[in-house]
């Protein structure tokens, strides 16, 4: 399954994965076992019924991914996460083998109520129009900068420049590194077709006016690159308007 990410500048293709938890406290685990070669390529380990199969929490190994999460008499029921080879992971709900709602990626910027440092419940972003198009004023650290508002972006970026120029402390965990060739399960390719080793932050804050925002996602390339809010950004809010009068309104 692949999913397709635009921006003015990058094509973005990602594979799907999956999020999980091992909370199963509703399934008796009735036995153990230990790779346990249930399916042609892969194994599992975990709990499973007097039958021999998965119910409860239990992870399934494959050559490429591990798949774990809770199981119901052989099917998966609730949240799972997969990990692939390559570091990459995604989270989805399952109810009887299949996906209910969208899976979310490592990549995923989710809204969180206390990752938004502020007394207000509502609040306006303005932003600065140049040259016909709009810009959005961020400050991570001591480092201002401006970005581009750009609608057609799924993700948000920063130019390698800005990224050098945060304290090492601000710019938090590195998530994922895309490969040169666009192998892998996620990848950056520019509209000529050819790919872009990205690197991919949780940077720990930045502000936007008097608002501290926590845990944004960032994508830096290796070199250059460019400034940009992309539409995944606004997830980090219960709620977006559209821009009116120069302004974003967004809720907490």
């Amino acid at each position: 399954m692949k999913r397709l990410f635009f921006t003015s500048m990058l094509i973005i293709t990602s594979t799907a994965f999956t999020n999980a938890q091992s909370d199963c406290e509703v399934v008796d685990c009735e036995k153990q076992v230990t790779e346990l070669q249930l399916w042609t390529n892969a194994t599992y380990t975990g709990c499973v019924n007097l039958f021999d199969k998965p119910n409860g929490y239990g992870v399934m190994n494959s050559d490429t991914y591990q798949n774990s999460g809770c199981w119901l008499n052989g099917k998966k029921n609730g949240s799972f996460t997969i990990k692939w080879d390559d570091g990459m992971e995604e989270y989805c709900n399952y109810e009887n083998d299949n996906i209910v709602g969208e899976c979310k990626t490592l990549l995923d910027n989710r809204y969180s109520k206390n990752d938004i440092v502020s007394s207000k419940k509502s609040f306006d972003i303005n932003l600065l129009n140049n040259d016909g198009h709009d810009f959005i004023k961020i400050t991570i650290g001591s480092s201002i900068d401006v970005f581009l508002y750009d609608t057609g972006a799924s993700q948000s970026s920063m130019t390698r420049e800005l990224f050098n120029s945060i304290p090492a402390e601000m710019r938090g965990e590195k998530l994922y590194t895309t490969k040169r060739d666009g192998s892998g399960s996620f990848s950056v390719q520019q509209a000529d077709g050819t790919f872009v080793v990205m690197e991919y932050y949780l940077v720990k804050e930045i502000t936007i006016q008097e608002i501290i925002i926590k845990n944004v996602i960032f994508g830096v390339a290796l070199d250059g690159g460019s400034n940009l809010i992309g539409q995944d950004f606004w997830n980090k809010f219960s709620k977006k308007k559209e821009p009116k009068k120069g302004a974003i309104k967004v809720y907490r």
